[in-house]
């Protein structure tokens, strides 16, 4: 690379115009605002600049030949480094996703396919100990965001080339990625009216301000990564690595599992080349007969030789496999939308109600088949009279208010709470520009012109959002017109769930393996829906 190019002042103020914009950008954005297209042009300005002065190596091309002699170097580092792999299945290229697991033998289902060593998993214990660890030990976003740890320890391990340890399992990772920070604006502008495009821009601006800062860091220490090699596109990429595949596991040093209640975020080898479907979790970190520890992952199914061998990443909805893995996947049985409900601010007795539900908005979400099992609570509380929330002044009365979820509070308050409901779907139905069956009909042209991956993946998003959206909104319509009954139509409150107000606090999951040479102490899923980067 030609040294004091990047570090130019005309680097230098976009990046600072980074930090001065995305600053001006309010935490709750839904839409793309003049501020988000003045941050997306810097972005653009920025990548062009750098560009243009990084001198790329000249590798030869990605043959088919290149991936199949990384992928034999690759599974040769892994069967050194004390994992098992079943004969059965095998790493295979040019499917339809990509990369992926294929069935060699018939396989039955729960069959262990996989054992993994500790050993050879990026984790942030191994970020810690490495040169990055040292020089963000007390940094409050290097350090203290997992996310942005791991991602900048894959990030130098990568530079390091054939020197890091992890160099066979870098060698066969993604060279570009289908989230967000790879989208271009008209695919961003595509989700017009869907909730996902708040979520989207979100992540993006939270990737402009997290990069802007360790850019300065880098600025000012250059240690481990400088200026020079700490550009836009080598930060995304190892965002995108880390967000499409981490995993929270057992908290391992060195390979010894150090507690089992305590988790951290890890990138698992070989494991990863695995695609998604619809299932259950078959993955569990367990002790081994020997005192060690392994990562065990079992057949969701049967299998025959030449088909696809798929696990199931974890219950999420389209919209956060879009933006957190980059791909959408139908039919989603785990599919819902997401529907964000705020209390007026305008009206006289908003104090009382905000407190009483400890939230002056709270997002819901929509499956189509029921409603959700808190929205009434919402909605009842939110158009209460004086008279009606008085009962709810004392501390006692204010822990009954999760009994609101199936109890009504009078007529009056249920009509105008059902017809609130009601107008709010449908006011999120017609802020789409484009109809369902608009949609339909695009996709079904894109679908025979030559591929359009990433707008095909927001239009089958936009026809599944309007879908839940349908349903929903007959759903309410058949309440008012008496069809059916509210109580019937509601989702049960989950046993498993703690209610505090209407936060809803999941508990986390877990498993026990089959193998009786195994202790299961922890289930397993792919990817994150935390996308947003905190400072």
């Amino acid at each position: 690379m030609k040294k004091g190019i990047s570090s130019t002042d005309k680097v230098k103020g976009l990046v600072s115009d980074l930090l001065r914009i995305e600053s001006l950008i309010p935490p709750q954005v839904e839409t793309i605002t003049p501020e988000f297209l003045a941050l997306w042009n810097t972005i653009e300005k920025l990548t062009s600049e750098q560009r243009k002065h990084v001198q790329k190596k000249k590798e030869p091309a990605s043959s088919e030949k290149s991936i199949e002699t990384n992928i034999k170097n690759f599974v040769l580092w892994i069967n050194n480094n004390g994992c098992k792999i079943s004969p059965k299945i095998q790493v295979s290229s040019g499917l339809l996703e990509g990369n992926g697991i294929v069935a060699t033998d018939d396989i039955v289902e729960d069959e262990v396919l996989l054992e993994i060593n500790p050993k050879v998993m990026m984790t942030q214990e191994t970020a810690l100990n490495s040169k990055i660890g040292q020089q963000f030990s007390r940094d409050p976003i290097g350090r203290g965001n997992s996310v942005v740890f791991l991602t900048l320890h894959l990030i130098a391990e990568k530079l390091e080339e054939k020197k890091s340890f992890w160099a066979p399992y870098i060698n066969v990772l993604p060279k570009t990625f289908s989230t967000p920070p790879y989208w271009t604006l008209k695919d961003i502008e595509e989700l017009k009216g869907s909730p996902t495009q708040g979520e989207c821009i979100k992540i993006i601006v939270n990737i402009a301000r997290t990069y802007a800062y360790l850019y300065q860091v880098f600025v000012a220490s250059p240690v481990v990564l400088t200026p020079y090699s700490f550009t836009w596109d080598v930060f995304i990429w190892g965002f995108s690595c880390v967000m499409t595949r981490q995993n929270k596991i057992p908290f391992f040093n060195d390979g010894t599992l150090v507690n089992k209640h305590e988790v951290m975020l890890g990138l698992i080898p070989f494991w990863d080349f695995f695609n998604h479907t619809n299932g259950k979790i078959t993955t569990f970190f367990a002790s081994t007969s020997s005192g060690g520890n392994t990562c065990l992952c079992h057949a969701l199914k049967s299998y025959h030789p030449g088909e696809q061998v798929y696990i199931h990443y974890a219950d999420r909805p389209t919209s956060d496999l879009l933006l957190n893995n980059g791909f959408v996947f139908t039919p989603n049985h785990s599919n819902y939308l997401k529907i964000k409900f705020v209390l007026r601010k305008d009206d006289p007795l908003f104090v009382q109600k905000a407190t009483l539900l400890q939230t002056e908005d709270f997002t819901f979400q929509f499956k189509g088949n029921a409603l959700p099992a808190y929205v009434m609570i919402f909605l009842r509380v939110s158009v209460m009279n004086e008279d009606e929330l008085n009962p709810y002044k004392s501390e006692e009365e204010k822990k009954k208010i999760q009994e609101l979820s199936v109890n009504t509070v009078s007529e009056r308050n249920e009509k105008i709470a059902t017809n609130l409901l009601l107008n709010k779907l449908k006011k999120q139905q017609i802020s789409y520009p484009t109809t369902k069956e608009q949609d339909e009909e695009l996709l079904q042209k894109l679908k025979h012109n030559p591929p359009q991956t990433q707008i095909i993946n927001i239009l089958t998003l936009r026809i599944e959002e309007k879908e839940i959206l349908q349903k929903s909104i007959q759903l309410v319509t058949n309440v008012i017109e008496g069809k059916v009954l509210l109580k019937d139509i509601l989702e049960p409150i989950p046993q498993t769930e703690t209610v505090k107000g209407i936060e809803r606090k999941p508990v986390e999951s877990s498993g026990e393996s089959s193998s009786a040479t195994t202790t299961t102490t922890s289930a397993c899923s792919r990817g994150s829906s935390s996308n947003e980067v905190k400072e």
